[in-house]
């Protein structure tokens, strides 16, 4: 029999995108990133016994990032990259956005679908590049008002029919039957989801609790595992996506660096 994948997803910040806060107004974030993790199901449960000790190791209840400190966070990244598990995400600036957001309006699950359209074409990339058929795959987002099943499974299977865009054309490696939502506490393994996205997202979010600095040491420690190119080892525009450019999300200089150079074997 073939082997069974199972990729888990979770996101930061959040989907809101009809009011989005700024240095004088409160909102939802700026930014919004999804974490997608994928897990060759025979490996699953060797990686659920590493997070069962980590927890144990770190003193704490769950492995969920915004319930941990900084030396937490970076144990936990540093020590899942050891782990047998392939990451993805992606990153975007909501103020991208522009006559989208008057055309979804208060329907933001609409834009949270948007870009989990992008994530899957870069898991699409990968099972392409892999030979893995899609109907070993099972993906598994953390449920939340964010993913209106039905209308995503639909939405995916629209843009499988007319693909818009090139990129949109690796959609064609997703079985939107395998396509499921289940409790962060029912599937342990979301919680690996919600450490990419995390790691991603404190590259862009500028924090008053940080002094407005981003944190880049979480997506550092995990970079060997992030999907990469054959030839460069670069990840940008292969493990991780920025919506629709790096240029586009408007990051610090220090960031756009990082980001751009990252390479999964140093």
């Amino acid at each position: 029999m073939p082997e069974t994948y199972t990729f888990y997803i979770d996101e930061s910040g959040d989907a809101g995108t009809s009011r989005v806060r700024s240095g004088t107004e409160g909102g939802a974030s700026p930014y919004m990133t999804l974490g997608g993790v994928l897990v060759r199901d025979s490996d699953a449960h060797g990686v659920e016994q590493f997070l069962t000790g980590l927890v144990s190791d770190l003193g704490i209840r769950t492995l969920y990032c915004a319930d941990m400190n900084h030396q937490r966070k970076v144990h936990y990244a540093r020590s899942s990259a050891a782990q047998p598990i392939v990451c993805f995400g992606v990153i975007s600036f909501k103020q991208t956005l522009e006559e989208y957001k008057e055309d979804i309006g208060d329907e933001y699950w609409r834009y949270y679908h948007k870009c989990a359209q992008y994530l899957l074409e870069r898991l699409g990339r990968f099972l392409q590049k892999h030979n893995i058929p899609k109907e070993t795959v099972r993906i598994v987002f953390e449920g939340s008002n964010h993913i209106r099943l039905s209308t995503f499974q639909y939405f995916v299977s629209r843009c499988q029919q007319n693909p818009v865009r090139r990129q949109t054309a690796l959609l064609s490696h997703i079985d939107t039957s395998n396509i499921l939502t289940a409790g962060k506490t029912d599937v342990p393994l979301l919680c690996l989801g919600d450490l990419t996205a995390h790691a991603l997202y404190q590259c862009v979010n500028k924090a008053q609790h940080n002094y407005g600095n981003p944190e880049m040491r979480y997506a550092y420690e995990l970079r060997s595992r992030f999907f990469a190119s054959s030839q460069t080892n670069k990840i940008l525009n292969w493990g991780i996506m920025p919506i629709h450019a790096i240029g586009d999300l408007q990051l610090d200089k220090d960031v756009h660096v990082f980001l751009r150079d990252l390479q999964s074997n140093v």
